[in-house]
């Protein structure tokens, strides 16, 4: 989680974070593909204790990395403060997985279009104050 956290700190919003993030993701994937692979594998082993150990330790800590952006972004009146926050998280996390089991899965340009589509999904659709 690192290179993510990383990438999310050198952006100053929300939606700028969450795209840093879909941007160091992709490079992550590049850099490292064997990862990703194992990452969909994981989807299918989750019973085998240490695979489903090392996936739900990367899950929390994504889980922790989103909750964070989000109550920052509550915090700097960034989304409405009666958004929720939980319901936003968790549908973050499901595009994650989802685009991460995508990269497994197809070849390497219809995960950058899948990507591409959820950054214009959070250009434009975030519940944030003043839209």
């Amino acid at each position: 989680m690192g290179r993510l956290q990383d990438a999310a700190g050198r952006a100053t919003t929300l939606v700028g974070r969450l795209t840093a993030i879909l941007e160091e993701a992709l490079a992550c994937v590049a850099d490292y593909p064997s990862v990703t692979r194992f990452e969909a594998i994981s989807f299918e082993t989750s019973r085998h204790p240490d695979l489903s150990a090392l996936r739900t330790n990367r899950r929390d800590a994504e889980e922790e990395l989103y909750t964070q952006l989000i109550s920052n972004a509550i915090a700097a009146g960034e989304l409405a403060p009666d958004v929720d926050s939980q319901s936003l998280v968790d549908v973050i996390l499901s595009i994650s997985s989802g685009l991460t089991y995508l990269s497994a899965t197809s070849i390497p340009e219809r995960h950058r279009r899948a990507v591409r589509a959820v950054e214009g999904i959070l250009a434009s659709g975030l519940p944030v104050v003043g839209k």
